[in-house]
C-alpha cells in the first residue's frame, strides 16, 4: 500500500513539474563537446519538492565526447545532487590518443557507491567497447580498460543498473545484441 501511495504521489507530482528558467553552461573552453549523455541513475530516489520533480541523492554525471581539433576524448561533468549544482571541473575519463576514435559514451550511477562509463573506441580498423569506473567516495575515474578486443564490430553501448550493486552493459556485435554484467569489480563473460 505504501509503495502504491508513493507511486501515485510521484505520478501526480510529475504531471505538474516544470523546467527551470535558468540555462546552465556545463562546459566551456576551446573544445567541441558533443554527444552528451545524462547519467542513468539507478536505484536513487526522486522527490517532488516545490513543484519540481528532483533527483535526491549523491552525484550524477553527464558524459560526452570532447574534440580538441585533432582527436577526441571521453570526459564527464558531475551534477551534485545534494546542492543541485554542476561542478565545473571536467573529468577526463579517456584522454585523446592520435589515430584512436572515441564515440558514443554512456554512464550509470548506483546509489551512492559507484558510476560506470562505457564507450566505443576505434583503432586499427576495429570498434571495441571500453569502460571506466568511478568510486563515489573518492570521485576518481579508473584508467580506461577494454571490455572487448579484436576485429569485432562492437557498437551501440548502453549502461544500466541491474541491481543495487551491479551494472549491465548491452551492445551490438554485427547483427547480435550481447551483454556483460559488472559486479564485485569485474565483468562476467560476454553473453
Amino acid at each position: 500500500m505504501k509503495a502504491a501511495a508513493l507511486l501515485l504521489f510521484l505520478m501526480t507530482g510529475a504531471a505538474s513539474a516544470q523546467w527551470s528558467d535558468t540555462i546552465d553552461t556545463i562546459t566551456t573552453g576551446n573544445f567541441n563537446d558533443t554527444d552528451p549523455q545524462a547519467d542513468h541513475i539507478g536505484l536513487n530516489m526522486l522527490a517532488y519538492m516545490r513543484g519540481v520533480l528532483a533527483f535526491v541523492g549523491p552525484a550524477g554525471w553527464v558524459i560526452f565526447e570532447r574534440w580538441s581539433g585533432s582527436s577526441d576524448a571521453i570526459a564527464a561533468v558531475k551534477f551534485e545532487g545534494s546542492s543541485l549544482t554542476w561542478n565545473q571541473d571536467v573529468n577526463s575519463i579517456s584522454p585523446a590518443e592520435p589515430g584512436v576514435v572515441k564515440k558514443y559514451p554512456d554512464v550509470c550511477t548506483l546509489g551512492d557507491s559507484m558510476s560506470l562509463a562505457a564507450w566505443q573506441e576505434k583503432s586499427d580498423g576495429a570498434w571495441n567497447i571500453y569502460y571506466s569506473v568511478c568510486k563515489i567516495e573518492n570521485g576518481n575515474w579508473s584508467a580506461p580498460a577494454a571490455l572487448t578486443a579484436g576485429s569485432l564490430s562492437n557498437t551501440g553501448v548502453e549502461v544500466r543498473a541491474l541491481s543495487d550493486s551491479s551494472f549491465v552493459l548491452l551492445w551490438r556485435i554485427n547483427s547480435a545484441i550481447v551483454s556483460a554484467v559488472y559486479t564485485s569489480g569485474a565483468f562476467s563473460p560476454i553473453d
